[in-house]
């Protein structure tokens, strides 16, 4: 589940509609996740627990991490200027 919910917040912070805010986007994920939890109370021999929806968020959480450390060594850096220069 953690592996799962880390990569489907990547792709839908990739994929995010510019109508859509990133708080938005972060319910949204997080609501599919308990709709998924909830759901297994209808499947025989499944059940929802909490420590599963936690195992989610924080997959959702660590996908959004990396996705935030990757973007900011992605960014180019302007050759010969510092802080200084103005």
């Amino acid at each position: 589940h953690f592996i799962l919910f880390a990569l489907l917040g990547i792709a839908a912070f990739i994929r995010k509609s510019y109508q859509t805010s990133r708080y938005q986007m972060l319910g949204y994920l997080l609501l599919f996740s308990l709709i998924t939890e909830v759901l297994q109370l209808l499947v025989t021999g499944r059940s929802a627990r909490l420590g599963d929806l936690l195992i989610d968020a924080a997959g959702i959480g660590a996908g959004l991490t990396l996705l935030l450390i990757m973007r900011i060594f992605s960014r180019p850096v302007s050759a010969g200027k510092t802080s200084r220069d103005k």
